[in-house]
């Protein structure tokens, strides 16, 4: 490693890198164990990192998250459509891992319902 220097800042590459992998390892937390790293729920849902359900309304982030057509219900057809949307790209709705495509680790079929 070394140091970088940015105008006036010296920056210590080894420090940088130290906390990318711990925030990286951060967002591989699942804070409030509702079944969604922290990371998916940060960056693809902006839910709450330390409550199962973050709005309060009853249902959980996982359910409704697992619940592409948004009737807070987990059910055969939410796999449909994510079946149906399968290796694309450009339907985030149906990417409930926010990876980027639509693939296997989407289907909410094992989600727990509370």
């Amino acid at each position: 490693m070394g140091t970088l220097h940015q105008g006036h800042k010296h920056v210590d590459q080894a420090a940088i890198l130290f906390d990318r992998v711990n925030y990286l390892a951060v967002l591989d937390n699942d804070t409030d164990d509702d079944g969604i790293n922290d990371g998916i729920e940060f960056r693809g849902y902006n839910s709450s990192l330390t409550s199962a359900n973050g709005d309060g309304d009853g249902c959980g982030d996982a359910r409704e998250i697992a619940s592409v057509n948004n009737d807070m219900a987990v059910t055969s057809a939410d796999v449909g459509l994510v079946a149906a949307a399968f290796g694309r790209t450009d339907m985030p709705v149906y990417d409930v891992t926010k990876d980027g495509i639509v693939s296997a680790a989407d289907d909410a079929s094992g989600v727990s319902t509370g």
